[in-house]
């Protein structure tokens, strides 16, 4: 069947986690999960423990706890800590999810949508890299959320889907996660200039250019800062990127 992903739509956010329905985790696997904090137009993201699983005849059933503990960089946050049960057929046509909260009962609740997100979504330039690196089978989920979440290159503010791709900070290389905190949208020339560093991203959001860029860059790119709710959540990226290249000088 091979490895999907899902997007769960719970009252105050929206989960995507990815999983094989023919290999479902065993009991005491560490899970991530990627989330969208519509509210605070935040990403974050999760680790999970799978507390049971099942396939049975035409259905299969996971079930995920999220504890504070397990999640230290969230402790400050307003997240939520329980168990979701998610329960889906074979053919995934059918699927439900429920969460059971820990600490209020008025927050538990069926989730109101469950999909799973088409395919095809990988960026074009991540395709071409692909002979040479090591697979990515969030990557097509992460598109989606950053489209979701960003919605738009993180220089220019372009917006419009096919121009956008997800570029990473830290290659696989590099030991680079497929993660939100290491990925952000870009228009696809700005992407390739990144990838080359004819574009750097400062620690404050202003950008460095390459005495290599045309003209027409430098009038377009002078005026653009990286959005500052994208910049604090790829900042430890960049400084690893920035450490990285002055080892590489």
């Amino acid at each position: 069947m091979g490895t999907k992903h899902l997007k769960i739509c719970w009252e105050q956010e929206r989960e995507y986690l990815t999983l094989d329905p023919s290999r479902l985790p065993r009991k005491g696997a560490s899970i991530k999960t990627t989330a969208y904090w519509p509210r605070e137009k935040r990403l974050v993201e999760y680790k999970a423990r799978c507390v049971g699983s099942a396939i049975r005849a035409g259905e299969r059933e996971l079930v995920l706890s999220y504890s504070a503990a397990a999640n230290p960089k969230l402790k400050d946050a307003d997240a939520c800590w329980g168990t979701s049960r998610i329960r889906f057929s074979q053919d995934l046509r059918g699927a439900t999810a429920y969460w059971n909260d820990r600490n209020n009962a008025w927050a538990s609740g069926n989730a109101s949508d469950l999909k799973i997100l088409a395919e095809g979504m990988v960026d074009e330039a991540q395709q071409r890299r692909q002979a040479s690196q090591i697979a990515r089978p969030m990557q097509q989920a992460l598109r989606q959320i950053l489209l979701e979440s960003d919605g738009r290159c993180a220089i220019s503010g372009e917006s419009t889907a096919v121009a956008l791709d997800v570029a990473h900070l830290l290659d696989v290389r590099h030991k680079g996660a497929v993660t939100t905190h290491n990925c952000f949208l870009l228009r696809a020339d700005l992407h390739r200039l990144f990838d080359r560093n004819l574009i750097v991203i400062r620690s404050d959001g202003t950008l460095k250019l390459a005495k290599g860029l045309s003209n027409r860059y430098r009038t377009e790119l002078g005026k653009h800062r990286v959005a500052k709710r994208v910049l604090s959540r790829i900042a430890e990226g960049l400084e690893l990127r920035a450490n990285l290249q002055a080892k590489s000088a």
